[in-house]
């Protein structure tokens, strides 16, 4: 057999190999991800449940809210969806419903989902529900400046200062 023939049909055979390696990792994607996104459904479902057996209310299924940021001065729109707002005790709360790693606070993305949540939607707080333990917890954050409070106590220390400077004025005449 001629050597350049054999070359022609390895390469054919390694381009077929490599072709269909590549197809048959694609479908295993695209069946993980139809798999992760009814498990995700599946937990939304049993959340709801599990909320208002908890005594909360569920106002609104995928509430969304809207804001504008900026780049270089020009406006950008985002929208955010979490999975429920609900009500319990006089508060609306969002809840956003976790499955597998994403249900640890501690992962970066899921701590800066509920951090916009929580600065963007017009509630009292936020609430992430974990399907695997099938547990509540309601997150809080920090004042976005690091504490800092731009106007706040600096408003009450300097009216206390000039109160108390009136006063000494006053009993000093």
């Amino acid at each position: 057999m001629n050597v350049a023939l054999l070359a022609l049909v390895g390469a054919l055979g390694a381009a077929l190999a490599w072709a269909l390696r590549r197809e048959w990792r694609a479908r295993a994607r695209r069946a993980d991800l139809r798999a992760r996104s009814a498990r995700g459904h599946a937990a939304e479902e049993a959340a709801a449940h599990r909320l208002e057996a908890l005594g909360y209310t569920v106002l609104a299924r995928h509430p969304e809210a809207r804001y504008t940021f900026h780049v270089d001065g020009a406006p950008h729109e985002a929208r955010l969806t979490a999975d429920y707002l609900v009500a319990r005790g006089g508060r609306t709360l969002l809840v956003e419903v976790k499955t597998g790693g994403a249900t640890r606070i501690t992962r970066r993305g899921t701590r800066r989902q509920l951090l916009e949540y929580a600065l963007h939607f017009p509630v009292d707080g936020v609430l992430l529900y974990d399907a695997d333990a099938d547990a509540v917890r309601e997150v809080a954050f920090d004042d976005p400046g690091g504490g800092a409070d731009p106007g706040g106590r600096f408003a009450w220390g300097l009216a206390l200062g000039l109160a108390l400077g009136l006063l000494g004025w006053v009993l000093a005449h």
